[in-house]
């Protein structure tokens, strides 16, 4: 927190009560205005989403947005205002946009008229903030002061008129190209800002960023489809291509439905290559697919030294039967729960042609016999594999596999119907 914003801080709690008591908090036209826009942009936001307003003063701007419907967390620093923020009907939280931890994800955070006492590097820091706390889809509203209205950057006041509180305070002002290269900086998608002007005369800059999906860098993407992918040609079948794309969409799925906080292109990364070396050895393939990871020279063009540490390692902790006990990181929790079945025919299926590929001689019937054996072990109550995340299809398909572990001819039956099929279709 910047010097100026914490003096500024220091001056609005002491002299809460006259801004309450003397300060318009909306002018006729500002009111209007304001109304409209709560209406238009706020129709994004899902039906009693949860919104929380960065100092919320008296609490009559958090008031308008709950009438539309939404589930309002309002804020302040300040004691005055939180009683004040209380008297409207809210059970208000003390909060330090720069100092606080949000409590919990939004559909919408609103900062009005808060950045006017903010730094450059404040709003900076304030925005990375909003964005991390935002749920995928969210809005960040917030409102700055024209920079051509007083022509500087900044400055100490305390405004004759509506603004007027008695006490000096850090004013700063940014013009549209200024604010624009602040929010480049940021995750957010660079905004043009809607613009409104007071009765007064002060034209602010409103503006609504949105928390888009993920997306994964393009050329990133290109390389790995073109370089990458047809190596798993080497691969038996249940290794291959088509696993591949199916834990890449996979890991993206436990991404949004967890809403986890991750670099998009990493897990695309881990996910790409967790199987790449298992033509190699199978045994051991998550240590060489994480070799062939690092002798990729073209990746150090899209992560740090550290993030190919990270993505190393989680390629590393993605077997289900691995001797460690959890998965260095989130990368490693993601694709090693990614990986899993969530169908029983491409368990079933998968596990024999993995196990045709160790043991080549065995007879189909020895096969079905050891995929009941070590699945059992695997998917059984009490098994070995790991359950980190929410996962619907998982759940689904843990439910199917148990019951039909159960039945041990059952299961066996229905193996060898599904592998009938895949070599009448001439899969494998």
């Amino acid at each position: 927190m910047s010097t100026q914003n914490q003096k500024t801080l220091e001056a609005y709690d002491k002299v809460a009560a006259n801004y309450l008591n003397g300060a318009k908090q909306f002018g006729e036209k500002e009111d209007k205005w304001t109304q409209e826009f709560i209406k238009t942009t706020f129709a994004c936001v899902p039906k009693g989403g949860r919104v929380f307003e960065v100092g919320s003063a008296n609490g009559d701007l958090a008031k308008l947005i709950r009438k539309r419907g939404f589930d309002v967390t309002a804020s302040d620093v300040a004691d005055v205002f939180l009683a004040a923020i209380k008297k409207n009907g809210f059970g208000p939280v003390k909060f330090n946009l720069l100092e606080d931890s949000f409590p919990e994800k939004y559909d919408a955070i609103i900062c009005w008229k808060v950045f006017v006492h903010f730094t450059a590097d404040d709003v900076r820091e304030a925005l990375t903030k909003c964005y991390d706390a935002l749920e995928s889809g969210g809005i960040c509203v917030f409102s700055i002061i024209d920079r051509s209205c007083k022509n500087k950057d900044s400055e100490w006041a305390d405004f004759p008129g509506i603004y007027h509180i008695g006490a000096e305070r850090y004013f700063s002002y940014y013009s549209e190209e200024e604010m624009g290269d602040i929010i480049e900086r940021t995750p957010f998608r660079v905004a043009r800002p809607l613009t409104f002007t007071t009765e007064n005369g002060v034209k602010w800059l409103i503006y609504v960023l949105k928390k888009a999906e993920a997306t994964i860098n393009e050329k990133l993407k290109r390389h790995i489809e073109k370089d990458v992918l047809p190596v798993y040609d080497k691969n038996e079948v249940g290794h291959g291509a088509g696993h591949i794309k199916e834990v890449i969409t996979r890991s993206f799925e436990l991404v949004k439905e967890n809403n986890l906080d991750v670099n998009p292109d990493i897990v695309y990364t881990v996910a790409a290559f967790h199987d790449l070396g298992h033509h190699i050895d199978p045994k051991k393939h998550e240590i060489i697919s994480a070799e062939m990871m690092m002798k990729d020279e073209s990746l150090p063009k899209f992560f740090t030294g550290e993030e190919l540490k990270i993505i190393k390692e989680a390629i590393e902790d993605h077997r289900a039967s691995g001797d460690r006990e959890k998965p260095r990181s989130i990368y490693g929790e993601i694709i090693s729960s990614a990986d899993r079945n969530t169908t029983v025919e491409a368990c079933l299926s998968r596990f024999y042609t993995y196990g045709k590929r160790l043991k080549p001689d065995a007879t189909d019937e020895e096969l079905f016999e050891r995929a009941h054996f070590h699945l059992s072990e695997k998917f059984g109550v009490g098994g070995y594999a790991k359950f980190y995340f929410k996962d619907a299809k998982y759940e689904q398909f843990l439910k199917d596999i148990r019951e039909l572990l159960s039945d041990k001819q059952k299961f066996i039956e229905t193996q060898r119907t599904y592998i009938a099929k895949l070599k009448k279709e001439h899969k494998i």
